[in-house]
């Protein structure tokens, strides 16, 4: 049966103009702090099983993030896309993203990347864990997983702390855990 991962990842636009800028195909790509989390994810995917369903909250744009995602690897993409959700905040965010993971079952684990290249705040990831009562360990750099228990090691203040929790759990993936592949025309076809 394996693990059950979403990784949840945010399209942001590159080289934003002066003012108000609108998304689109042009402009956006996946979050590169998002890229690590969904490397973790795939690499725990080939050691233990299971699928990887990538998450996203946006416009109609935000679905070539989506599919640079499946062309990594990714086996489901679900974009949430409402006009109603147009310019929220991290909290909002958050609570349309554990609105949308209640609709798609259950899952073991939870990820995201530290922080966002557009806003910078690192909020929505902490925001879904509390939202959905999930032990959260953020900036981690190795995960291990063993049946129903997740090891978790990070760096933080020059310290290395070791976490232990149950599953299901949220972390967010510290840029620095993992190398994130390249993409193969393989894969983009597919995709």
């Amino acid at each position: 049966m394996g693990l059950k991962i979403i990784v949840c990842i945010k399209s942001v636009i590159i080289n934003a103009p002066a003012g108000k800028s609108r998304r689109s195909v042009e402009n956006c790509v996946l979050n590169p702090f998002d890229r690590p989390a969904l490397e973790l994810a795939l690499n725990l995917r080939e050691e233990n099983g299971g699928n990887v369903t990538i998450l996203s909250m946006g416009p109609d744009a935000s679905e070539s993030a989506l599919l640079e995602a499946m062309a990594m690897g990714a086996d489901k993409a679900v974009l949430l896309n409402d006009p109603a959700l147009a310019g929220s905040d991290t909290l909002a965010t958050s609570k349309a993203l554990c609105a949308a993971l209640a609709t798609l079952g259950t899952f073991d684990l939870l990820l995201f990347g530290t922080r966002t290249a557009d806003s910078d705040t690192g909020q929505v990831g902490p925001q879904t864990a509390v939202g959905l009562n999930l032990p959260l360990v953020t900036g981690a750099r190795s995960v291990n997983v063993q049946k129903d228990r997740l090891f978790v090691t990070r760096r933080l203040d020059g310290m290395v702390e070791e976490f232990e929790a149950t599953l299901p759990a949220a972390l967010t993936i510290h840029p620095k855990a993992v190398k994130a592949r390249d993409i193969e025309l393989g894969g983009i076809e597919s995709a």
